[in-house]
């Protein structure tokens, strides 16, 4: 608050605002941090990690149950981890609400053979 004679700024006043703000602040990161207290991962690696707070810091991931967080991590388990973060990915990418199984992209070679695997491409 603005002092009406000398234009200065009262100390308590804005001493207390800072305190709710930080107050306010404090109380998200707590109710972060217990819900992923309460989430075990499926895999330890460090980037698994990461990108899997990216994920949860996206706009249609904040507001998720812890249920469909648990769900979601099962999910990425049965997939396995690099799978899982190809899903995180592009899950990220496009904005998305959910994770979705990756697709095998199929060609065809000159022989009609269908591949469906990275592997047996032969050019």
């Amino acid at each position: 608050m603005v002092n009406k004679a000398d234009g200065t700024t009262n100390s308590k006043a804005k001493k207390h605002q800072t305190e709710n703000q930080t107050g306010i602040n404090n109380n998200e990161n707590i109710n972060n941090n217990n819900k992923n207290k309460k989430l075990i991962l499926p895999f330890n690696s460090n980037s698994f990690n990461v990108k899997w707070s990216t994920l949860l810091k996206e706009k249609h991931w904040m507001g998720k149950s812890e249920t469909a967080l648990k769900t979601a991590l099962k999910k990425l388990a049965e997939a396995g981890e690099e799978a899982s973060m190809k899903m995180m990915d592009n899950t990220i990418i496009g904005g998305w609400k959910g994770l979705f199984d990756l697709e095998e992209k199929k060609i065809t070679k000159n022989e009609g053979k269908v591949i469906t695997k990275a592997q047996d491409l032969v050019w």
